[in-house]
């Protein structure tokens, strides 16, 4: 089950929502559509708490970043914050750490927030814009495409050993259990969250062995 829950800060302009609960295909839907009508009834300054999340997959992902597009187009803010260190690592490996404003805790999103409406008045601060702006590959005339991601920042990860095997590292999600796996070889292996086996291929096209997937 997903919950959201939200309560208005700030004269009602900003409010911090708390998502409780699996953000997948199933849930990434309502997420969207709560936001949205936060944002068409002019709550531009939301602060997420993610403590209670589960996890997050690529429906998920792209849930989250339509919805900070969003607000940068309304001059809003978004401050995601009490991130796990799991979905932290999968945003830093994707390169979203550098596109989706992110804080400690509650106390720290508050500061942002704070600090925001002090100096732009409600607007979107310039380092958060330009962020966003420069983000090539997330530009408003495109759609974000999760089929296969490509490494932001190789030097952030350790060096892979050359072999036969080695492949650029790029992430598939399990069928399974809908998690985001970084592949670095081809061969069999197995998703480390559920086990599930896959096959992946020289040419990054990964075989996941249904008889292993249970309803």
């Amino acid at each position: 089950m997903f919950f959201i829950n939200h309560t208005d800060i700030g004269e009602g302009s900003s409010a911090i929502i708390e998502i409780e609960g699996p953000l997948n295909s199933e849930s990434a839907p309502d997420f969207d559509d709560y936001i949205n009508k936060l944002i068409d009834n002019n709550v531009l300054h939301l602060l997420i708490d993610m403590k209670n999340l589960s996890f997050i997959s690529s429906e998920g992902i792209g849930a989250t970043l339509m919805i900070q597009k969003s607000i940068n187009e309304k001059n809003g803010l978004a401050v995601f914050f009490n991130v796990n260190n799991e979905i932290a690592s999968l945003f830093k490996l994707l390169g979203f750490d550098t596109v989706f404003m992110i804080a400690a805790d509650r106390s720290d999103a508050l500061h942002i927030l704070d600090k925001n409406m002090e100096l732009s008045s409600g607007e979107a601060p310039s380092h958060v814009k330009e962020k966003i702006n420069n983000k090539e590959s997330f530009q408003q005339d495109e759609e974000p495409v999760f089929s296969e991601f490509e490494e932001p920042e190789p030097e952030l990860f350790s060096v892979i050993e050359e072999n036969d095997n080695a492949l650029e590292p790029f992430v598939i999600e399990c069928v399974k259990c809908k998690s985001l796996i970084r592949v670095k070889e081809s061969g069999d292996q197995l998703c480390p969250y559920c086990s599930t086996e896959f096959t992946v291929s020289d040419e990054k096209k990964a075989v996941f062995k249904l008889k292993n997937i249970h309803s």
